[in-house]
């Protein structure tokens, strides 16, 4: 870990050997930045597209249910309630 500066314009200087590390990562490259909370930043390099992001996303969640069959009965209690 390395100390870095905000400088009066709020602009950091990401370390050489940080830059190193991500070949990708080059002068003028777009990259998104979140706050995880109130003392945490976190600069990534976007991905490809939003399937690839989104790849995989809740696929704990979803084990072990059929979500076809769980769509199904879901449709059925709104086709009551209409």
């Amino acid at each position: 870990m390395q100390l870095i500066t905000i400088c009066p314009k709020s602009q950091v200087v990401i370390p050489k050997h940080v830059r190193n590390l991500i070949p990708e990562l080059k002068p003028g490259k777009k990259v998104t930045v979140r706050a995880l909370d109130a003392r945490s930043v976190i600069v990534e390099l976007p991905s490809a597209d939003w399937v690839t992001e989104t790849h995989g996303m809740h696929a704990k969640i979803w084990k072990g249910i059929d979500a076809t069959s769980y769509i199904h009965k879901l449709r059925s209690q709104w086709a009551k309630i209409a």
